[in-house]
């Protein structure tokens, strides 16, 4: 819900259509707000690997 901007469940279920490109572009958002960065699926694979 945080990621759609949604503030009532049943509205996020009705319109929830998310798109990789925009899923990451919503994250990049909340990221830069908190001041901190998200690893890509690529980037947790890779650390996941090295471990």
């Amino acid at each position: 819900m945080k990621l759609s901007g949604r503030e009532d469940r049943r509205t996020l279920q009705r319109y929830l259509k998310p798109s990789k490109e925009s899923t990451h572009q919503r994250l990049d958002e909340i990221d830069a707000q908190r001041g901190t960065w998200t690893p890509s699926a690529e980037e947790l694979a890779a650390r996941m690997a090295t471990h």
